[in-house]
């Protein structure tokens, strides 16, 4: 009998799935023709928090408001996909308007509010 033969332990953690999305680079909030009527469109996200290459067709966006506590509002149930979305805006929200990309559910945010 040759004896037990015992190596070195290792151990170590690694990532599996996408990196979330980048923010959009730019987005728009234009007031329609008809009053009240927004569309919120933005650039399409092609690459990950890290810069690596996304397909913008794997991507969808979140549209949310803030309100007046700064907390995120949800604009559509669901996350939209493409490059723009029309809505009826609400009076009365302080913070303004954003988008999130979402590509398989890792998402990245974008905070920041977008001149008409």
């Amino acid at each position: 009998s040759i004896g037990e033969i015992t190596g070195v332990s290792a151990s170590a953690s690694v990532f599996v799935g996408p990196y979330a999305a980048a923010s959009p680079e730019s987005a728009t909030v234009v007031e329609t023709a008809e009053a009240g009527s927004v569309t919120v469109s933005w650039a399409p996200v092609t690459t990950d928090v890290n810069g690596n290459a996304l397909d913008a067709a794997n991507v969808s966006y979140m549209v949310y408001t803030i309100d007046e506590d700064m907390n995120l509002v949800a604009v559509f149930e669901s996350n939209v996909t493409g490059e723009s979305v029309t809505f009826k805006a609400v009076a009365g929200f302080g913070g303004g308007c954003g988008i999130r990309a979402d590509k398989d559910r890792c998402r990245s945010r974008h905070t920041g509010d977008f001149a008409d």
